[in-house]
């Protein structure tokens, strides 16, 4: 992470990022926090809370929220998503009796909404834009299309596997159960929702790069943040820092420089993981009282 940021720097000048951060708009960066807690804090929790009903639990909306929070904090404490795939599901094993797996499961379909909604806006800004060839955005719209069609088929495999090995078969199926079991217009719904927090996501990437001196058009930051979110998740560096602040140089400095696209990763990094994850210790007591991190053990 130290190398990817001297390396940032170098490229974008330390004089020339100084001085964009001399010339930044707080009332864009307020904006642009108020936008990343609207999801993190609001939107987040709702889907999640949705697709872990369907899937069988239920837990009041605001122990929902709650526990979220309780999950959020980990943020702070540990690298990448680690804690929302173990601690999450355990509390719904051990307080509503979901499976650890099936609680895994909605984990799981949560973020691969976030996944395919960026694939959509994707799709969305290459067409609007003209950036990609008539057969390939063809072919990328299909792909996308036919996605929340064949979910169900990956019942396929866990049903073979489980003819040979029960036990096995039984986790899966119950890893899978979000993409299997959901209905279609549920699903359809899912992604809906989805879409609309991803886009408020968007916006607040532009909100970032206004407040670097930096305007983008909306056509050019829908295909544009999704390779931002795509890059800033791989699992190399913490939280996505150094990576994400990349990404915002490779995809934004032809609008603005390439020091004014490093100060808007910069802040958007300030925005959507240091604010909320400060924010969300302050839940950490509370998440402790509700058993959060009760001692894990295997019963399935």
């Amino acid at each position: 992470m130290a190398v990817i940021f001297t390396v940032l720097i170098r490229v974008g000048g330390w004089d020339d990022l100084r001085q964009a951060f001399s010339e930044a708009r707080p009332v864009y960066i307020l904006a642009a926090i108020f936008a990343h807690f609207c999801v993190i804090f609001g939107g987040a929790p709702l889907l999640w809370h949705f697709i872990v009903t369907l899937l069988g639990a239920r837990p009041p909306l605001s122990e929902a929220y709650r526990l979220w929070l309780g999950v959020l904090c980990l943020r702070a404490i540990l690298p990448m998503k680690a804690g929302s795939f173990v601690v999450g599901p355990n509390y719904l094993r051990l307080h509503h009796g979901l499976p650890f797996s099936r609680g895994a499961g909605s984990m799981a379909l949560y973020h691969f909404i976030n996944f395919y909604t960026l694939w959509v806006y994707l799709a969305v800004g290459l067409w609007w834009t003209g950036r990609a060839g008539v057969w390939l955005l063809a072919l990328l719209t299909g792909a996308i299309g036919v996605v929340p069609f064949i979910l169900p088929w990956m019942r396929v495999p866990v049903d073979w596997i489980g003819k040979r090995h029960r036990r096995v078969g039984d986790l899966l199926g119950h890893l899978v159960g979000g993409f299997t079991d959901i209905s279609l217009p549920m699903r359809l719904r899912l992604i809906g929702i989805g879409c609309v927090f991803q886009l408020v996501d968007f916006m607040a990437i532009g909100l970032c790069l206004r407040a670097a001196g930096i305007d983008v058009p909306l056509a050019e930051l829908l295909w544009r943040a999704p390779g931002v979110f795509l890059i800033a998740n791989l699992p190399v560096t913490f939280m996505g820092l150094g990576t994400r602040e990349a990404a915002m140089v490779a995809f934004f400095a032809p609008f603005g420089g390439k020091a004014a696209a490093l100060a808007g990763g910069l802040i958007m990094s300030f925005s959507i993981s240091f604010v909320p994850a400060l924010v969300s210790l302050f839940f950490l007591p509370q998440a402790l009282r509700m058993g959060l991190f009760s001692e894990m053990t295997n019963d399935e």
